[in-house]
Parts: structure tokens; sequence; C-alpha cells
């Protein structure tokens, strides 16, 4: 289940309170800033990137989502925000 804090980002972003989102899910994988979906099983393995903006459709109509454990701990959420804000410090 998603932690409370994510929740209330992926509502602002995602208009959904679940992360449902395929950039959140555990099945995803990045490489060069390009997202992509590794469950063999899901219509959304096709070599084709997911989009940002086709994240949230795509997970809705994929039965295969599951969120990423990262998005289940606030802890994560504030060091993920709280790393940002160093960076920005520097």
């Amino acid at each position: 289940m998603i932690s409370k804090l994510w929740s209330k980002l992926s509502l602002s972003l995602f208009n959904n309170i679940a992360g449902r989102h395929c950039h959140w899910c555990k099945h995803m994988i990045s490489e060069d800033g390009q997202v992509y979906c590794q469950n063999k099983q899901s219509q959304f393995n096709d070599g084709k990137r997911i989009r940002t903006w086709d994240g949230a459709e795509c997970a809705i109509l994929c039965s295969y989502f599951e969120l990423d454990e990262y998005y289940t701990k606030d802890e994560n959420y504030n060091k993920t925000f709280k790393q940002g804000e160093e960076d920005e410090e520097k």
C-alpha cells in the first residue's frame, strides 16, 4: 500500500491516491531516462517506451501493475525530496 506522503504526491501528479502509474510500477525499468515495462505477461512489454503522460492510463489498463515497494515508505519520500533540496543548496 502506498505511503501517505507518496499518496498526496500521486493525487496531485496523477489524479489518483494509489500511485497507479507505470513509472511507479515494480515491473518498470529505466534506461537513459526512458521507461519500459519488463513484465513479460503485460501488453505494455512491447519494447516501446512508456511516456510520462501515458503512464497513468497504461497502469489502469494493465492487470499486472504492482506498486514498487519504494513508494510504500514515507522515509523514501523524505529522502527523495531532501536529496533534491541538498542538491539545490550546492
